[in-house]
């Protein structure tokens, strides 16, 4: 892992990269409708809530939530073989290639009922599927990874993909005095980039809670498609917080649609 001033350096270079990129390509139908991108996220409530599991934000750029460290004798238990070897590292995090690949935990006396989702996590709390830790946007959203890929026509197995934590290094810079306010303006450029990609992949469709479950599922395939090869990447076992995690083994799985999260 380079320093961190030099991990901040390298995951700026990468967005101007991706900025500079995206506007050569999509000038004319991009830029110009990002008003009509923000609208039509204010009218589509499935659109603003969607947004948050779209992982692609350009051509071969994601940006992964995970879970920077998990607890290491419960990210163990379901592994075999090399990969139990590789995960008996101190402070190994977990960052699915799938936006979807999270459990959502309720409380032992909550009803389940369908259309959940939106409640947030008063109703139902995330947690990380390979530890079973609970995960909140607060803690662990500024550790969200940009991973920024290679040219897939050239790609080879085994290549590995650029990565830096976009949430903790970018806005820890020397100007102490406005960090909060390029941490705000960084994340609402992610936010306009998710919307661009999302609506690309709607392609024109109205922007229904369907239409948009398909794009993030679409998305999501594509993505673990694209990096699934590289080296960087790992399959393993999620755990099961039923029967070996006392400390939540009592909530409930809640699960409206499996392209939100693990069923």
């Amino acid at each position: 892992m380079p320093p961190q001033h030099e991990e901040e350096k390298m995951a700026l270079r990468a967005m101007d990269n991706l900025r500079d990129k995206y506007a050569k390509k999509h000038f004319l139908r991009v830029l110009p409708s990002g008003t009509q991108i923000k609208e039509m996220m204010k009218e589509s409530a499935a659109a603003r809530r969607g947004v948050d599991w779209v992982n692609k934000i350009g051509e071969n750029i994601y940006i992964l939530y995970g879970h920077k460290q998990c607890d290491a004798d419960m990210l163990q238990k379901h592994q075999k073989g090399g990969c139990k070897r590789l995960l008996q590292t101190e402070n190994v995090g977990v960052y699915p290639l799938q936006s979807c690949k999270f459990l959502r935990l309720a409380g032992p006396t909550r009803e389940l009922e369908r259309g959940k989702t939106k409640a947030g996590t008063n109703y139902a709390t995330w947690h990380c599927a390979a530890c079973c830790e609970k995960w909140t946007h607060a803690r662990d959203a500024q550790w969200s990874l940009l991973v920024a890929g290679h040219d897939w026509n050239d790609a080879k197995e085994g290549d590995s993909v650029f990565c830096a934590y976009i949430g903790s290094s970018v806005p820890c810079l020397s100007d102490e005095e406005h960090k909060d306010e390029k941490q705000i303006d960084l994340h609402k450029q992610i936010q306009l980039l998710k919307g661009a990609t999302l609506r690309d992949k709607i392609e024109g469709k109205s922007w229904t809670k369907e239409h948009v479950l398909k794009a993030i599922h679409d998305l999501n395939v594509e993505c673990e498609e694209k990096l699934g090869s590289m080296a960087n990447v790992v399959e393993i076992r999620s755990a099961n917080w039923k029967k070996d995690d006392q400390k939540f083994c009592v909530r409930q799985n809640y699960c409206e649609d499996e392209r939100l999260s693990i069923g």
